[in-house]
């Protein structure tokens, strides 16, 4: 698939998207957390389709071990 079919977000879009600082969007890109951005006529985007993957981990991370409760005696 070409760079022109498909969708591209800013850094911008990704600070909307989930309320947060630039900074915090390059320390998630740089821990893992959100996908190496792509140079699309020479400026950094990211992959609507790789942001929407990582969502769902973020999503199913949050998640993990959520149904089991710690009792406290």
């Amino acid at each position: 698939m070409t760079h022109q079919n498909k969708k591209y977000l800013t850094t911008a879009d990704l600070q909307a998207r989930f309320a947060i600082s630039e900074v915090t969007v390059w320390r998630w890109t740089r821990v893992g957390k959100l996908p190496r951005p792509r140079y699309v006529n020479g400026r950094k985007r990211w992959a609507a389709e790789e942001i929407i993957a990582a969502e769902e981990r973020m999503f199913d991370d949050s998640f993990v071990g959520a149904g089991a409760t710690a009792t406290q005696e």
